[in-house]
């Protein structure tokens, strides 16, 4: 007995204003499609072109299929409880011999229609969908078109979907909006709006100028794209969809109390960085009380002006404080977009990425990189600092014509020194004519990577042709102060000018460059590019960079690009969402990779030379501390010098903190007071200190606390990650550091080793833990912060 479709129902469009006559569409499960189910289908397309549209569920995963001819769709759910056997590769699939009927209509999906060379399929982001056909079920397809690939705006805008449908004057826009820009729960798409989805993507194709039914087209098909390439492809469009959908819906602005109103305009001033107004086609929705009522209304930003913000309201603004929110997600940045038009113009067979020698050496390890003849000289190393074994094998590595080189630098094991000795020694080298690029994931990395150079002396070419790259949002009006020791080496980015003479000027002859590594997707540094051509790279902080953000780099660069130098510590912050996305990996996950890299193991710092004897001083961990670190996290390899032995561990009690959800984060009120209790007495005794926390909102009541304490409160209070990536100062530490663990009841944050490596190893001097003993000897005995409070024992709490 034939097995009948799940339901028929038909759909209306009122998405262009010509009118339509109803459209068909049909519901099938996999084990309905047979040949005639198919053929039927295909008989009404005979124009050639089938609309197709996805939905994704849980995970980015794909959960069901839409195809659309002129006048019927058919939905087709693939979703993993649909069949075992579905998912499996079509060749083993076919090789199957229990012949159940959903394997044969995975197979006759395929076949028939995916791969059908005899009609075009189109879709709007059809690299995504071919990425997830092959990722989630070993699908193929050919003869791909991507609706979107000839937008002249960025092509996830709603301008370039309005101009994909014939123009806004054709269309209902309200109607496209809600169908391709509500923001709906990835696995709640009904199947009606899937359905119209297909439709408007067959519809679009038709238009008579419309060039999608062109090339180039995408063919994922075995004759074009191996199967270890199309899997790096797969994983680097499915790890940036995931990004994407972490990105919040709704952002709480933090502004000033003071504002004002005048006609409609609203103007105020933010009071963070991270949550600051930012001029998008977001809505802003500012939220007040009238008349004992909360009043909501709506506006978007006009005008921002480092942290002074217009925004038009539409509305009466309600009096006294305000709430003011941005919702929707954050529009891709310029590296974001870069990351995915590549993949999507390899997919289309026009770009040549799979090629590179680098793309093959990093994604690729069971390829052998044709790597061009390059001749580069290798310069002595030439530092006025002693070097220790380690750091010496790591400058060598450096200096010499590997292509690639990782090196993991444990907390104060001198990276930066590492960075500063090679740059000295390509640069005083007088046979060396190599340029290097210095880039960090932040900002402030930049900023520290170029004081460490500023600090190796006046004379030397790591100071004298260093060049900050900053970008002018991050600096103008916000962290200006952070740049005062480089100010003469800073090029801020809205002085960029593609002008080269100008440039020439800028840049005062400079080899060495510094940049954040968003920054090199930007194609305003040309300029300075086509002056100091990317040679050397080297990446600080290498570990939180997750490896799609590469991409840039490597496509962009790929004709002037010798060398790629990654440093960092995979035993610290891991790149951004790898606790959301596990599949997120940094070069250091990459095991072929990982299994070459350079250990600096010993922790101290040189700072000079005095009578032929190296002088040191503490750097980060005093002795107790640094052994207990390289025990428990880098297996008895990390040493330590320290000239400070004593008790450099306490703990302080808190036995009425208890942990409270606030939103999505977590505070404990008791550990504010205890906190803020300690950092009054390093604040008496004029000592140098910072306070960390696991949670956003218990940072926000720290820095409030401080402030009613009348206690210095700017830059005093961070989260464990913005520690490690926006401290101000170099190396990420301070002498005293006090922590607030929040947590009393479940473990939390303290499962993840890697962010309480960073947590534990900020301090020279001493750590102070604000916590429960009762929970750390109890439910959080087995963790790093368990382990540390056992082996300093009950003599390091405090009461």
């Amino acid at each position: 007995m034939p097995v009948r479709p799940d339901s028929t129902f038909t759909i209306v469009q009122n998405i262009f204003k010509s009118p339509h006559p109803p459209i068909s569409v049909t519901a099938f499960p996999c084990a309905a499609l047979t040949p005639e189910v198919l053929q039927d289908f295909l008989d009404t397309a005979s124009d050639g072109i089938i609309g197709v549209a996805p939905a994704y569920g849980a995970e980015c995963v794909l959960s069901m299929l839409a195809f659309s001819s002129a006048a019927k769709v058919i939905l087709v759910p693939v979703t993993k409880n649909v069949s075992k056997n579905l998912l499996l590769p079509s060749a083993t699939r076919r090789g199957n011999s229990n012949g159940s009927s959903s394997t044969q209509g995975g197979d006759l999906l395929e076949d028939l229609v995916l791969c059908a060379d005899s009609h075009c399929k189109v879709a709007f982001q059809m690299d995504v969908l071919a990425t997830a056909l092959y990722h989630d079920f070993k699908f193929r397809i050919s003869g791909g078109v991507d609706l979107l690939s000839f937008a002249s705006d960025d092509r996830r805008s709603l301008m370039a979907m309005m101009n994909s449908l014939g123009g806004e004057p054709t269309l209902n826009k309200a109607n496209v909006i809600a169908l391709f820009q509500a923001e709906e729960k990835l696995d709640e798409t009904p199947r009606d709006v899937i359905a119209l989805q297909a439709w408007v993507a067959w519809r679009a194709a038709t238009l008579h100028d419309n060039p999608a039914r062109f090339t180039p087209q995408i063919d994922t098909t075995s004759r074009v794209l191996t199967d270890a390439c199309l899997t790096v492809y797969a994983k680097l469009v499915r790890d940036a969809c995931r990004l994407s959908a972490l990105k919040p819906t709704e952002v709480n602005n933090e502004i000033a109390d003071e504002y004002t109103y005048h006609e409609g305009q609203l103007q105020v001033l933010s009071t963070r960085f991270k949550n600051r107004l930012r001029l998008s086609d977001q809505r802003i929705e500012v939220e007040g009380v009238v008349e004992g009522r909360q009043i909501t209304v709506s506006g978007q930003a006009t005008r921002v002006d480092g942290r002074a913000a217009r925004i038009n309201v539409k509305g009466a603004l309600p009096r006294g404080p305000l709430k003011v929110t941005t919702v929707g997600r954050e529009r891709p940045t310029s590296a974001e977009q870069q990351r995915v038009d590549i993949i999507l113009k390899a997919l289309q067979g026009t770009s040549t990425i799979a090629d590179q020698p680098f793309f093959q050496a990093i994604w690729l390890p069971r390829e052998i990189p044709a790597w061009p003849v390059w001749y580069i000289r290798t310069p002595p190393i030439r530092f006025s600092r002693p070097l220790n074994n380690s750091q010496e094998r790591a400058v060598a590595a450096i200096l010499s014509a590997h292509p690639i080189n990782v090196i993991q630098g444990p907390p104060g094991t001198g990276k930066t020194t590492v960075i500063a000795a090679a740059v000295t020694s390509i640069g005083s080298s007088p046979v060396s004519d190599r340029t290097i690029w210095l880039c960090a994931q932040s900002n402030v990395a930049v900023k520290n990577i170029a004081e460490k150079l500023a600090a190796v002396g006046p004379t030397s070419p790591a100071s004298r042709t260093a060049l900050t790259s900053g970008i002018a949002e991050f600096h103008y009006d916000w962290h200006e102060h952070l740049y005062e020791k480089i100010n003469p080496n800073l090029v801020r980015s809205d002085l960029f000018t593609n002008d080269i003479v100008a440039t020439g000027q800028l840049l005062m002859g400079s080899k060495v460059i510094l940049c954040t590594l968003s920054m090199l997707s930007s194609f305003r540094i040309s300029a300075i590019t086509r002056l100091v051509p990317l040679q050397t790279v080297i990446v600080d902080e290498a570990s939180q960079v997750e490896i799609g953000d590469f991409l840039p780099l490597i496509s962009r660069f790929s004709h002037t690009l010798r060398k790629l130098v990654f440093i960092g510590d995979d035993k610290q912050l891991a790149p951004y969402g790898q606790n959301d996305v596990q599949t997120l990996r940094s070069v250091f996950e990459m095991e072929h990779l990982r299994r070459s890299a350079l250990f600096l193991d010993t922790q101290y710092r040189l700072v000079g030379v005095v009578n032929l004897k190296a002088m040191l001083i503490p750097a980060r961990m005093p002795t107790q501390l640094g052994k207990f670190i390289g025990q428990h996290v880098y297996d008895n390899k990390l040493k330590t010098i320290h000239p400070d032995a004593t008790q450099c561990c306490h703990f302080i009690n808190v036995k009425k903190g208890r942990e409270i959800q606030k939103g999505l984060s977590w505070v404990n009120i008791a550990e504010v007071s205890a906190a803020v209790a300690e950092a009054r007495k390093l604040d008496a005794r004029g000592l140098s200190y910072r306070i960390i926390t696991p949670y956003d909102a218990q940072r926000g009541m720290l820095e409030t606390a401080l402030k009613a304490a009348k206690i210095p409160w700017e830059d005093k209070v961070f989260c464990v990650d913005s520690f490690q990536v926006l401290m101000v100062i170099p190396g990420n530490e301070d002498d005293y550091i006090i922590v607030s663990l929040v947590r009393t009841d479940r473990i939390g944050f303290l499962a993840e080793k890697r962010r309480v490596n960073v947590l534990l190893t900020r301090c020279r001097k001493s750590i102070t833990l604000c916590t429960s003993r009762a929970f750390v000897e109890g439910i959080a005995k087995k963790s790093l912060v368990g382990l540390l409070a056992s082996g300093f024992g009950p003599a390091a709490w405090e009461r």
